[in-house]
């Protein structure tokens, strides 16, 4: 056997195809050796070779014979056009030894020729590799999930279709011929012209108005017709025209000359002011005022001048009153003490609320075992249950675990008293969390099939692992594992 591993992968990921209870997988090998026996090279050498990793849980699949690997998809179209005749070749010859077979006496030879029948089925075309450019199917025996088995397993491989830019550039092509043809045939002389004139009016429609703004230019009476009607098309481009230039310079020169007597005006005070004030102070004594002072003789100077004239005297107290406001002492109002303050804070003290108790059977993920990858601390028997409640379904499945070496079996046990049991295995993932897992599904009392949730368990800051049970409609559901023996 050759050792060159072309593909692996899950075997629960695809729907295995098989006769009366018996996968076409299971007699992979017998199926080999039996084309071998009948010379069916071509079908043996299409063929991969499964084989079980018992390190990952997984199927790989080998090369028949030693060569270059080339994956479909980087396939050239030559090689995949030869790839796709061999294997229409095997699809043939293996469903006529298929019907020879079926005819045969012995029960053995017609169940070979019923699983010879679905032998070349495939999920899809990223499991079939080209080994010295002829085509190896790997997963053979087998379809997507949840998909139907194909009547020509050969589609996946059909889909890729010739590039459409062709098709594009020869359907315009023989349009732009024809129509210069036309023109040129109509007016041969004057072939220029004719392609030049209806580009420029269908491009720009607006070319034609050039004209009349000339002669509106000329005359000033349309101007003024444009301002009084506004709905005439012809004089709006011409009365929009005139207008902006005329408004902008009356728009900004003022502005111009607003600002600038501004800035003068502003300029004048600042200046202005220092140089002319001793002048202004000498000029009206009662704009300065003093501050008051008492038994001076220059608080006398606003009463002189009260006396001459009436009208100030009303105001002149009222300032002297606004001076004697600053001279009063002020009361200084002593701040709360701030202990107490301090004291009222720190008397609500915000106390930790204890966090349940939890259960001594409980699972916990020992952080030392975890890190040195070992999965002992899951010896014994477990009991897995359900956290939902729910009135309106019956009462969920009750779930044990027997485990050594991460290896053991389950045992669930349904609604009356059906009890159905598997195969599990565990491990632990690069993140630290614990997968339980069963490749197939368990088989019940009843010889029927259920469904074995996939639990995963994360082990939080503290107390118990939190796990969570996975279906195959990914239906997620939370539960608790419980050690309930040795």
């Amino acid at each position: 056997m050759a050792n060159l591993i072309l593909r692996s992968g899950y075997l629960d990921d695809y729907n295995a195809l098989g006769e009366n209870g018996q996968t076409i997988f299971e007699s992979a090998i017998q199926i080999r050796e039996t084309l071998r026996l009948r010379k069916q090279q071509i079908l043996l050498d299409c063929l991969a070779i499964p084989q079980h990793n018992e390190a990952e849980d997984k199927v790989d699949w080998y090369a028949p014979h030693e060569g270059t690997v080339t994956q479909w998809a980087y396939a050239s179209d030559k090689q995949r056009e030869q790839a796709l005749r061999y294997l229409e070749n095997c699809l043939t010859s293996a469903s006529a030894l298929s019907k020879s077979c079926l005819l045969a006496e012995k029960t053995a030879v017609r169940l070979f020729g019923s699983l010879l029948a679905r032998v070349v089925q495939f999920p899809a075309s990223q499991h079939v590799y080209l080994v010295n450019d002829k085509p190896v199917i790997t997963f053979w025996g087998f379809t997507r999930l949840n998909h139907p088995q194909q009547d020509d397993p050969l589609d996946c491989l059909r889909e890729i279709a010739p590039p459409v830019v062709a098709e594009i550039i020869t359907e315009h092509e023989p349009v732009v011929a024809p129509v210069a043809e036309k023109q040129d045939a109509e007016k041969p002389e004057i072939s220029t012209p004719v392609i030049n004139k209806p580009l420029v009016i269908e491009a720009s429609d607006p070319l034609p108005e050039p004209e009349p703004e000339e002669e509106k230019f000329a005359d000033p009476q349309p101007v003024v017709v444009t301002l009084s009607s506004p709905s005439a098309p012809p004089s709006e481009p011409a009365a929009t025209v005139q207008a902006e230039p005329a408004a902008l310079p009356q728009k900004t020169r003022p502005l111009w000359r607003r600002l600038m007597l501004k800035i003068a005006f502003v300029g004048i005070l600042f200046i202005g002011l220092p140089v002319a004030w001793p002048y202004i102070a000498a000029m009206m004594p009662s704009l300065v005022v003093t501050p008051y002072r008492a038994g001076s003789t220059e608080n006398n100077v606003p009463a002189t001048i009260a006396e001459t004239a009436p009208e100030p005297v009303a105001e002149t107290p009222k300032i002297l009153l606004s001076v004697h406001l600053p001279v009063q002492p002020a009361v200084v109002v002593a701040p709360p003490a701030p202990a107490v303050k301090e004291e009222s804070v720190k008397e609500p003290v915000v106390e930790k609320v204890e966090e349940p108790v939890i259960d001594k059977n409980a699972l916990v993920l020992p952080a030392d075992e975890v890190k040195a990858g070992s999965t002992a601390f899951m010896n014994g028997r477990w009991k897995a249950s359900i956290n939902v409640n729910n009135p309106l379904t019956s009462t969920p499945p009750g779930l044990r675990y027997q485990i050594k070496n991460s290896e053991g079996t389950i045992s669930i046990t349904r609604n009356n008293n059906i009890v159905c049991k598997a195969d599990v295995y565990l491990g632990l993932m690069q993140s630290g969390n614990l997968l339980i897992k069963s490749r197939t599904k368990a088989k019940c009392s009843d010889d029927t099939r259920y469904q074995v949730p996939e639990i995963t368990c994360r082990q939080p800051l503290s107390g118990a692992a939190q796990c969570t049970g996975r279906y195959e409609d990914n239906t997620v559901v939370p539960m608790t594992l419980l050690r309930v023996g040795k």
